[in-house]
């Protein structure tokens, strides 16, 4: 664009110089035009994220923070992608997933959670942390322990958070009751997963994703890759469909990283270089493991 106050869109300068952002641009669009037609029937996402949008609409809320949140442990920790769905709409999601995540909702429509409930008795696990408008609430303290798997978590809750943030109070089925740091209660087909604290408004990504992987075993979710080594600093996001695999890399760190890759499906092993703060592509064949291309 040639108005000064248009700098920052598109791949040019007002004086007409390419942009560093162009290369890599043309690089993926060569690499889609050859290899576009092989992206058919891509399979969905086994993972469901819930919009808390009425608590995002709130002007005390922190959805956004807890959606950025679950969405970064799921895609950079534990290794799976998600869909996201708003709690507006989930009764008209047709998708069946196997594990659907609410996170840090504080709370839902009456008919997100006739929906959710639905899908657990289909045979979905189902997972909501914090507390919900129908359970015993109270404020977070600063430090919070927080178990599961066997282990212990410390998560803090800084600032405002202590004052604005609850837990809910999650019992066991035993008597006397208990509190729990985590609930699995059974329901027809399916599984409810329940934890006390809105892990996602802590600052413990750690107790994030072990309660996500706690989740993901009951859901029989798990990757379908293993990278070594395994660094939050890179997203490995497998996209499959029909006939292949296309495995997109993008690099959130200064420095290049090379990584070890076998993608569970096909067996295959091969190597890939990610430049600091750039992307690499690689296409598999989901038949023969072949691999197909990189960039």
């Amino acid at each position: 664009m040639n108005s000064t106050n248009e700098v920052g869109i598109g791949f040019h300068r007002v004086d007409g110089t390419a942009k560093p952002e162009l290369e890599p641009f043309l690089a993926i669009a060569k690499f889609m035009r050859r290899f576009g037609s092989l992206l058919r029937d891509r399979e969905r996402e086994p993972v469901v994220m819930v919009i808390p949008h009425s608590q995002m609409f709130s002007p005390r809320g922190f959805a956004q923070e807890a959606t950025r949140r679950c969405v970064r442990a799921a895609y950079y920790h534990c290794g799976v992608a998600l869909q996201a769905v708003s709690e507006y709409a989930l009764g008209d999601y047709a998708d069946e997933a196997k594990l659907i995540v609410a996170p840090s909702p504080g709370v839902l429509t009456p008919q997100c959670w006739d929906a959710l409930m639905q899908r657990v008795k289909r045979g979905a696990t189902v997972v909501v942390s914090g507390a919900l408008e129908t359970d015993e609430r109270l404020p977070v303290q600063q430090t919070e322990s927080f178990a599961v798997g066997g282990k212990d978590y410390l998560v803090r809750f800084e600032g405002e958070k202590i004052q604005r943030v609850e837990k809910a109070e999650i019992f066991t089925d035993t008597r006397p009751r208990s509190v729990t740091s985590v609930s699995v209660k059974k329901v027809e087909a399916g599984k409810l997963i329940r934890c006390s604290l809105p892990l996602e408004l802590g600052d413990s990504m750690e107790a994030v994703v072990a309660f996500y992987r706690f989740a993901m075993s009951y859901a029989q979710v798990a990757p379908r890759f293993v990278a070594t080594p395994h660094t939050p600093a890179v997203l490995v996001l497998p996209s499959v469909f029909r006939d292949v695999v296309l495995y997109t890399f993008v690099s959130e760190i200064d420095r290049d990283t090379t990584m070890q890759v076998t993608d569970l499906e096909t067996k295959t092993r091969f190597a890939v270089t990610v430049s600091g703060g750039r992307t690499a592509l690689t296409l598999l064949d989901r038949r023969t493991g072949k691999r197909l291309a990189s960039s």
